[in-house]
């Protein structure tokens, strides 16, 4: 847990756009943390709340790479609150805008998760 680590999507700080950007985003990244935190304490419908705040964010300041990293983890908290339709828009905005960039490493993440989602709905 806690801001951007290395392997991640968030992870701009490799790409030479660490500081600009987090000064900007440091409410992203901490609602994003605050949602982990949620989530991990099994509090998912607050978890659902900084998730969002968090994309929000992240589109006002325009890192939608940063924003389609937190659909992921929001995708993962609307499906243990029983809402595999909005969990699946999650993860399919986030693959679009990974497949956009050539982020091919998270573009396979959604996938899978993608297909776990479905494998479970059948």
């Amino acid at each position: 847990m806690g801001g951007p680590r290395p392997g991640r999507a968030d992870d701009v700080g490799g790409a030479g756009h660490g500081p600009a950007l987090a000064g900007r985003d440091r409410g992203g990244y901490l609602l994003r943390n605050l949602g982990e935190v949620s989530a991990a304490a099994g509090r998912d419908e607050q978890a659902r709340r900084y998730f969002a705040d968090a994309i929000e964010v992240r589109e006002r300041i325009m890192d939608l790479a940063g924003a389609a990293a937190v659909r992921l983890d929001l995708a993962s908290v609307l499906t243990r609150l029983g809402d595999p339709a909005a969990a699946r828009e999650m993860l399919e905005r986030a693959a679009g805008v990974f497949r956009e960039r050539g982020m091919e490493r998270e573009l396979q993440d959604a996938a899978r998760r993608l297909a776990a989602l479905a494998a479970v709905a059948v």
